[in-house]
């Protein structure tokens, strides 16, 4: 009888060691039959974290995105994509060079309007009128350079 004692709690022994390492141990950290490392539902609910921060785009896509959106407003043949793309990517080019310098603020608009006007001279030169009018259209519909004051209001005072 000894015997079956013995070996009843050897294996109750065993199954808790095993249970244990199956679910945490009862009543710990974790709670009762809880992870002892903390909820392991917690974990579960949360989305992954993003461990590649998104890289900036390169010139190349900055105007690849250009011509796209070209394309799709006109049909320009493949010799006026090819003078657009290369006009553009130089322009792209300088103006990130620019970023990259932080240059003072007066400065850095000198040499961005110094920048738009050679692309706009290299722009009417080696593309046709039509073309070059409806690109010009284009970039003052993306990017108006009026901008509209808001209005204050004044507040009237009134005695009671």
């Amino acid at each position: 009888m000894k015997r079956y004692y013995f070996l009843a709690s050897l294996l109750v022994l065993l199954t808790c060691f095993e249970s244990f390492g199956q679910f945490g141990m009862p009543m710990g950290r974790g709670g009762m039959m809880g992870n002892p490392y903390g909820n392991p539902m917690r974990g579960m609910n949360q989305f992954p974290s993003r461990t590649q921060e998104e890289e900036p785009l390169t010139a190349e896509d900055i105007v690849e995105l250009s011509i796209n959106r070209v394309k799709e407003t006109i049909e320009i043949n493949a010799f006026e994509e090819a003078v657009l793309r290369s006009i553009m990517l130089e322009a792209t080019k300088k103006r990130i060079e620019l970023q990259i310098l932080n240059l003072e603020p007066n400065a850095m608009k000198t040499a961005l309007e110094e920048i738009e006007s050679l692309e706009d001279a290299r722009l009417e030169n080696e593309l046709p009128p039509a073309l070059y009018a409806h690109l010009k259209a284009l970039k003052e519909e993306r990017n108006p350079k009026t901008k509209r004051k808001k209005e204050k209001k004044k507040k009237s005072k009134t005695k009671t």
